[in-house]
């Protein structure tokens, strides 16, 4: 019992991968993992205001990166913001751990293993945000300690802001939060008034793949149309790299993966409940046309379009989304996870159209042109609001 609340349990079936189940339905929504402080980080987040966000002038007038080192956490391990001289002298970094002030999490010596715990962070300048494991506690000291993470944002920051706890068993005691014992099979959650019908235990990140071997040899003349696709698991853990110039990192595996393709239409299907991004457009991809969808309750980005380059070279590799067309979809609630999301992503891609599109309630810009890869690309016509 807890709050009044009564904590069901059942066994996982040993059919069940326990190392990629990491996302629990139920009724085809995304339940709660258990977090303190409670909330469901789909309808309840922190806000800042930004008095002044203009702008004049030119910043980042050169190109650089940076191999190896500090920067393997990525994959491959290269990086913009990671070179003896940075621009801005802002360098990639991130916290190693952080020391919990006014008795926030006063209780965390209850926790009986904490390692199984997540912890969700802003930066200070709250434009981007990392997930890192539970490595250590000091209770005592009231710290916690980070293991593995924080390479979602490529740019990094040296101290944090709001955060949240997740994935700690002692921390349940709100109705649709669940937890996991990986060690005993047992899966935990608290029903509000009623239980649910139909318990969905997500271990699959990709619904749909279209990969060609090369793009003088694509998969073509494909068309993807009337579908739900929905109750994928998280890939906040897995690896992401650094596409180029801008401070985004991305995560190039998402709900539907296409690389080396040509005249692929993806119209009228419906985008829900996903804890990934919704489309990744990897590579070479030519005359794509991505038409009255709905994207809506997305861990991450809705469309991410990520080229790449021979280094400084650009032109002796043919490897980028080329000739893209996004037209009337409908975007929003985006970015309930991963904060630094945007529904178009555009990174060293040639040849956009982003037409006429309504694209609302995410937490960063609608419209994300990461460098000034090529160009060429149409931006008209969209309805946006409620966005950064």
């Amino acid at each position: 019992m807890a709050n009044g609340g009564t904590i069901m349990k059942a066994q996982v079936p040993s059919s069940v991968n326990l190392d990629l189940f990491n996302e629990l339905y139920t009724d085809g929504r995304r339940a709660v993992v258990v977090k303190y402080p409670n909330g469901d980080p789909s309808t309840q987040g922190l806000y800042a205001k930004d008095p002044d966000p203009s702008r004049n002038g030119t910043v980042f007038p050169y190109f650089q990166l940076g191999l190896g080192g500090g920067v393997s956490v990525f994959n491959p391990p290269r990086n913009f913001w990671c070179t003896a001289s940075p621009l801005t002298g802002s360098n990639y970094a991130v916290p190693r751990g952080f020391t919990v002030k006014n008795g926030a999490l006063s209780h965390i010596g209850n926790w009986s293993k904490p390692t199984t715990g997540f912890v969700h962070g802003f930066h200070f300048g709250y434009w981007g945000n990392w997930v890192f494991e539970i490595a250590s506690i000091n209770s005592t000291k009231n710290t916690i300690m980070f293991g593995r993470g924080g390479f979602q944002k490529a740019r990094g920051s040296g101290s944090g802001g709001a955060f949240y706890v997740a994935n700690i068993f002692e921390e349940v005691d709100s109705p649709n939060e669940w937890f996991l014992d990986k060690d005993t099979r047992t899966l935990y959650f608290m029903p509000n008034e009623t239980m649910p019908q139909v318990f969905v235990a997500s271990q699959i990140p990709c619904l749909i793949s279209i990969s060609g071997s090369s793009n003088d040899n694509t998969v073509h003349e494909v068309l993807i149309q009337g579908l739900i696709l929905t109750e994928t698991s998280n890939t906040y853990m897995r690896d992401y790299m650094v596409p180029s110039g801008g401070d985004w990192a991305v995560h190039c595996g998402d709900t539907m993966y296409l690389t080396n393709t040509r005249n692929v239409t993806i119209t009228r299907n419906l985008f829900t409940q996903l804890v990934c991004n919704g489309i990744a457009f990897i590579g070479y991809n030519d005359a794509t046309s991505i038409t009255l969808n709905e994207f809506v309750w997305l861990a991450d980005s809705a469309i991410i379009l990520v080229g790449s380059t021979n280094e400084i070279d650009g032109f002796s590799m043919t490897s980028q989304p080329v000739n893209t067309l996004i037209q009337s979809n409908l975007i929003h609630e985006t970015g309930i996870y991963l904060k630094q999301s945007s529904p178009v992503l555009i990174s060293v891609s040639r040849s956009v159209s982003v037409i006429g599109n309504r694209m609302f309630n995410m937490p960063r810009a609608v419209i994300n042109v990461n460098d000034g890869f090529y160009g060429n690309h149409t931006l008209s016509w969209n309805v946006i609001f409620n966005t950064v």
